[in-house]
């Protein structure tokens, strides 16, 4: 995609709307979706996945019943849990799951 620059001037009036219309809403839209949306609650909503069905046999497959303990830091700290804890009852869950 090839912006022009300020001060270039615009002869098709379809890339005059992109360029004055389209590229400023995508960069405020994209600006104001990573202000609601930082990266550690993304992180969260990743992790929350363990607890699915699939998530829980992914985990006893892919890791063998174990689960690194980073892989679920953001949302032991958004809960108030201990690692050590959420990751025992994790793969208590993924046990019941066999």
């Amino acid at each position: 995609m090839d912006e022009l620059a300020i001060d270039e001037t615009q002869s098709d009036s379809i890339a005059k709307i992109r360029a004055e219309v389209y590229f400023e809403l995508r960069d405020s839209l994209t600006q104001q979706l990573q202000n609601c949306f930082p990266e550690s609650s993304l992180n969260i909503v990743t992790q929350m996945t363990y607890f699915s069905h699939e998530g829980l046999l992914s985990v006893a497959e892919s890791m063998g019943g174990t689960l690194n303990p980073i892989l679920v830091s953001d949302l032991c700290e958004y809960y108030g849990s201990s690692v050590k804890n959420f990751v025992k009852k994790l793969i208590c869950l993924v046990n019941c799951t066999r």
